[in-house]
């Protein structure tokens, strides 16, 4: 396994500056996970990694907010798995759905995934939008703070 964080920093996904994250706290680091999905070496590294913490018994990959899409769809290509896509907002258009590709039904384990964890907001957001789905655990890249108000375990790859 390639050192992640190294090839995180090499890349240019960790960034120095002041920033305002999506909780609305601020920090003088940002995490670009996003800029990983662009390069492929470093995206199969991650995706290879993650696919190490499915449980067998899932049925559906749920992606969480823009960070989590990407990566919910390759895990769910390796993993031949249904995907949920779950927004965080309803869209004001077409079927004003808050779930695109499958729909969860009271059978399906689902696995959500998402990119940085800070506050737990998008995956607060994509819990409540799954209802009462049955979620087996929560999947990040990287962890960078403790997310309130979650009742499900959450795994990673990289705690800050």
């Amino acid at each position: 396994m390639i050192n992640l964080l190294e090839k995180l920093k090499e890349i240019g996904a960790i960034k120095e500056g002041d920033f305002v994250l999506k909780g609305g706290a601020t920090s003088t680091v940002y995490f670009d996970i996003k800029k990983a999905y662009g390069d492929p070496i470093v995206f199969k590294e991650i995706v290879s990694e993650v696919l190490k913490l499915i449980p067998d018994e899932t049925t559906c990959i749920a992606g969480s907010g823009n960070g989590g899409i990407p990566l919910a769809t390759a895990l769910s290509l390796g993993t031949n798995k249904k995907l949920s896509i779950v927004r965080d907002v309803e869209k004001n258009h077409g079927t004003k759905e808050m779930i695109d590709g499958h729909i969860p039904n009271v059978s399906d384990k689902i696995v959500i995934v998402d990119d940085v964890l800070t506050s737990g907001t998008s995956l607060r957001n994509t819990i409540k939008n799954l209802g009462d789905s049955t979620i087996i655990k929560c999947i990040v890249i990287l962890k960078r703070g403790e997310a309130q108000g979650i009742n499900h375990d959450i795994e990673y790859l990289i705690q800050i």
